[in-house]
């Protein structure tokens, strides 16, 4: 099962919401995953929720149910993210779970090639745009990289 953290945002000011995240795990994507972390306790990941209020209080559901050993690889996932996201030196995430060192190489030179093609069509905003991400994606596969060996 090939999961990916394809987005993660801090949260500021919700009470103990850290964070929130979408997640791919095979071929769904899970929108709204959340990093929550009560002061002095560890994080933990929940899924996507509905709230509601009743007799005062906030009450939630979750939206979906995963099987157990799904729930923990995607909390797995989502927490490296976060941790990611934290101690980043300069405050860019990475988003690498779940690709092998082979497939982060060949989605860095395809789009790697991408900058060419629209270097020579002259569209600079989307040539800006990969060539940022290609050096996003380089600096994930010379991680994974080091940690294969």
């Amino acid at each position: 099962m090939r999961i990916a953290v394809e987005q993660i945002r801090e949260v500021k000011g919700k009470g103990n919401l850290r964070a929130m995240a979408d997640v791919r795990v095979g071929r769904m994507l899970i929108r709204g995953c959340r990093v929550v972390q009560e002061e002095g306790k560890a994080a933990w990941v929940s899924m996507p929720v509905i709230s509601w209020e009743e007799d005062g209080e906030t009450r939630y559901k979750t939206m979906l149910e995963l099987p157990p050993d799904w729930k923990k690889a995607v909390s797995d996932a989502v927490l490296k993210a976060w941790d990611n996201l934290r101690s980043s030196e300069d405050s860019e995430p990475l988003y690498a779970v779940g690709f092998t060192k082979d497939e982060l190489e060949y989605l860095t030179r395809y789009v790697g090639k991408d900058i060419g093609w629209h270097r020579k069509r002259g569209n600079k905003s989307e040539e800006e745009r990969a060539r940022a991400v290609y050096h996003k994606l380089k600096k994930i596969y010379e991680i994974a990289k080091k940690e294969a060996g």
